[in-house]
């Protein structure tokens, strides 16, 4: 999947994350997650809070151009925060949110 931010194409490996039920606060837009240590810091981040059943914290966001799914799907102005660890699934470094892909 690649993934277009501020004019930057990047490919990540990503899944669809089912349990993804996150939502930014403010226009409840669905949040999509990636974890890339080498990711540039966000300028004017969105802060997402999120909590799970051992740990409550808050996302650095930000509003992509773009991401396109297996070069079938395009998604618009997708929102993505910053995961501060990998995800427990090997090698996947981006994890969508099911709404995206209805």
């Amino acid at each position: 999947d690649r993934l277009r931010s501020r004019g930057l194409g990047d490919v990540y490996k990503a899944d669809l994350d089912t349990g993804n039920k996150l939502y930014d606060p403010y226009f409840h837009k669905p949040i999509i997650l990636l974890y890339d240590p080498d990711f540039d810091k966000i300028e004017k981040p969105i802060y997402i809070p999120y909590h799970t059943l051992d740990h409550t914290g808050i996302l650095e966001a930000f509003k992509a151009d773009k991401i396109v799914v297996d070069k079938t799907k395009t998604i618009l102005k997708p929102l993505i925060a910053l995961s501060n660890k990998p995800f427990q699934m090997e090698e996947v470094e981006m994890l969508l949110h099911r709404d995206y892909l209805n």
